[in-house]
């Protein structure tokens, strides 16, 4: 009797054990800013006036994201590098990705990587996707470059008294915008920074950061990214 009480415990523990296992991990929901690191990733969520939005942390740097009539908002999920080394000494940056993005209100969206150096404080954009509007507006052309297979303009823009990583300040935003958009591919994110060095912008600054971003700009949208590696 008391060998066939201990074979039940047995049994009832490895049952509980089992299903303990096959309990599906809930996956973090955010809805206000926030930076932190997840899964082996850093994730920033901001929005400019703290807008309805939310942010979901699918595992492996993928996220799911949406926005309402926001003003300005960025779901962000790459590596805060922390401005102690110039790119040149992080080697070999490229990104692999894959995303649904869609627009529903408005026309301003991107989908994009994304980042600040400081010494000189930079705001860069590598623009994959993008809204009715083509950013930067008004910036100033620079030239054309071919990475990755695809072709990209590049820009400099300024921007007066903004928001940045160090507070209200004034910048400059470097973006490569590619002429035929897509959700989809590979980003050879050294390559663009040697391409923007040879056509005379300042990339002697630090990395402070390189992230896989969705914005979205006065309206309202979502993103799904299911693919998002980083080789280094």
């Amino acid at each position: 009797m008391i060998k066939f009480i201990k074979i039940i415990l047995i049994l009832s523990l490895i049952t509980i054990m089992i299903s303990g296992c096959s309990e599906e991990r809930e996956d973090p929901v955010y809805t206000s800013n926030i930076t932190a690191s997840y899964d082996g990733f850093d994730f920033e969520l901001w929005s400019q006036y703290e807008d309805e939005v939310s942010m979901t942390l699918t595992g492996g740097g993928t996220f799911q994201c949406e926005w309402n009539d926001a003003f300005n908002v960025l779901f962000r999920m790459g590596k805060k590098t922390g401005s102690i080394n110039n790119y040149r000494e992080y080697g070999d940056i490229i990104i692999e990705y894959g995303a649904e993005h869609k627009i529903t209100r408005g026309d301003v969206s991107y989908l994009c990587i994304y980042g600040w150096t400081e010494n000189p404080l930079i705001e860069f954009y590598v623009i994959e996707n993008h809204g009715r509007y083509r950013p930067p507006g008004n910036g100033e052309l620079i030239g054309r470059i071919e990475v990755d297979g695809g072709t990209y303009d590049v820009y400099k823009d300024i921007r007066t008294e903004q928001p940045s990583i160090q507070g209200t300040q004034t910048f400059e935003q470097y973006f490569s915008v590619r002429t035929q958009r897509r959700t989809e591919g590979t980003v050879s994110l050294h390559e663009h920074f040697k391409a923007w060095e040879e056509l005379g912008l300042d990339m002697s600054g630090t990395l402070y950061e390189f992230a896989l971003c969705v914005e979205g700009y006065n309206g309202s949208g979502s993103a799904d990214v299911y693919k998002h590696i980083i080789h280094k």
